[in-house]
């Protein structure tokens, strides 16, 4: 996923691009800073998907704009399925 800080908003923005290259995009209101980006991340999607944030990772990308998060008990399709709506 590709997430943009310091947005206006916190919010799903959906997918951008397609096929191999497509990549769920998440703006937040939070800063870059001490994690704050990407604690705002997983609330957010913790929170769409019903999950605990303390049941999901983040696997890849701490410190840049791709982000890989690890969601437990869910397969990829499931989980966009449910973030998109």
């Amino acid at each position: 996923m590709k997430v943009q800080p310091k947005a206006s908003t916190t919010r799903i923005q959906g997918v951008h691009g397609a096929g191999a290259q497509a990549v769920l995009k998440i703006a937040v209101r939070a800063p870059p800073t001490e994690g704050k980006a990407n604690k705002a991340v997983l609330a957010l999607v913790a929170k769409t998907l019903g999950l605990p944030p303390s049941s999901l990772g983040l696997v890849r990308g701490g410190g840049a704009r791709q982000k890989e998060i690890l969601i437990p008990g869910l397969a990829p399709r499931q989980v966009l399925k449910l973030l998109l709506g």
